[in-house]
């Protein structure tokens, strides 16, 4: 049973390997490496979920896929030497790796799951790909160390609390292409100061902004039409609001407890 291999320390798949099942390696709490081969186009899921002596992990460039859960939990885990074919970064499959700080994805990464960084509480250098689509929720939430986050236009949607309680981040640049800011995104960010809000955002959700560090300005675009309960409130210092003449619902408690030097409407 992997419960019990306890005193496996190092993983070295060959390629003549060409399945592998989920959680191969569970609970195998001795592992500190493991290097995966050309066996197939996706990382197992929940492969070493819980290895927590897990430090680095190698793979190799077939890999198109990480897989579900795939290092749930490995708290030891520092260096991830990723597949440059690596498209899909799965559910959960980074979830609670504390160790890690520093994560640079493949150029090709298309899709960030759900949970798959959370609570990540070292992490705090991610360079996003110019072709990233997708980010789940939740995907970078509880992220203590994160500082600043950055992506292109090409991010298509942005997940309910994607970066919830990342009280380190000072500023964040969000795609254009983002036709909204969903529920809770940045709530509890208590240093986020600096935020653009996308071009093409129609709602931004309730709680969006709740709880950051106050703002020089917040300008929405033309495009605003809702601002959602409690988007904003308890920001502190807000320098000015700028309303456009297209917004035509504002939640309870917007701008809640916040001190507003200017109201611009449109």
């Amino acid at each position: 049973s992997s419960d019990l291999c306890t005193k496996l320390t190092n993983i070295s798949i060959p390629a003549s390997v060409k399945s592998m099942g989920k959680a191969v390696f569970m609970r195998c709490t001795g592992i500190t490496y493991a290097q995966l081969q050309n066996y197939g186009d996706e990382v197992p899921n929940e492969i070493f979920d819980q290895c927590t002596e897990l430090r680095t992990v190698r793979l190799s460039d077939t890999y198109r896929r990480v897989g579900y859960a795939a290092f749930y939990n490995c708290n030891k885990l520092t260096n991830v030497e990723y597949s440059d074919s690596c498209r899909i970064i799965a559910p959960a499959a980074f979830m609670s790796c504390t160790s890690l700080s520093v994560v640079k994805l493949s150029p090709l990464v298309e899709e960030i799951g759900h949970d798959a960084f959370l609570a990540c509480g070292k992490l705090n250098n991610i360079i996003l790909p110019d072709g990233l689509r997708y980010i789940g929720d939740r995907a970078f939430k509880d992220n203590k160390s994160l500082e600043s986050i950055a992506m292109t236009d090409s991010v298509k949607y942005l997940g309910e609390e994607a970066f919830r309680n990342d009280v380190s981040l000072k500023s964040a640049v969000l795609s254009d292409s983002l036709n909204s800011i969903a529920d809770y995104t940045f709530a509890g960010c208590s240093s986020l100061s600096e935020v653009n809000i996308p071009y093409n955002a129609t709602t931004i959700g309730d709680y969006a902004f709740n709880g950051c560090g106050g703002f020089g300005a917040i300008d929405f675009s033309e495009k605003v039409e809702s601002i959602g309960e409690y988007a904003f409130a308890d920001c502190g210092q807000i320098g000015h609001v700028t309303m456009p003449k297209t917004i035509v619902s504002i939640g309870d408690f917007a701008f809640a407890g916040d001190s507003i030097n200017k109201l611009f409407a449109g």
